[in-house]
């Protein structure tokens, strides 16, 4: 009798299909990480941004809603520095309001675990708001974890 070397195929078969199940597992988890990632990222930019816009009101006597006038620096997704009241960035649109009293965020991309969101901030208070139009109702929660709190 022969005794042959290697597997069968249906060793194989259950050794990807082992695999396929972990992927599948954890594929969503990873991009939630990431995901918040972004939020405790666009977050910090916040505090940056309304730490600058409290140094203009105190230096000029009232906000502005244009990003060059503060003393950062920065930069589109295309490396530019940011000129106006609108800043292209990688992952999100940032918006300063009319009057400069408050900023939002909008993440740019569609397909994300939470879809498209919104933050708010507003400037005198530093209260950090989050909106998630494209989750149902009972899945609100997930969305205000983005925050990082």
């Amino acid at each position: 009798m022969r005794k042959e070397k290697g597997f069968t195929l249906m060793e194989i078969l259950i050794a990807v299909l082992i695999i396929l199940i972990l992927i599948a597992i954890c594929l969503p988890i990873y991009f939630k990480i990431v995901e918040k990632a972004r939020g405790v990222e666009i977050t910090k930019a916040f505090k940056d941004i309304r730490e600058s816009a409290l140094r203009y009101k105190t230096s000029k006597g009232n906000f502005t809603n244009d990003f060059s006038a503060l003393d950062l620096s920065y930069r589109d997704a295309n490396g530019q520095i940011i000129q106006g009241n609108i800043a292209e960035l990688r992952y999100f649109q940032l918006v300063f309001s009319y009057e400069g009293k408050t900023l939002t965020a909008t993440r740019n991309a569609e397909v994300v675990p939470y879809g498209r969101y919104v933050l708010n901030m507003d400037i005198e208070t530093g209260k950090t708001t989050i909106k998630c139009p494209d989750l149902p109702p009972n899945e609100t929660a997930q969305c205000d974890k983005l925050l990082g709190e």
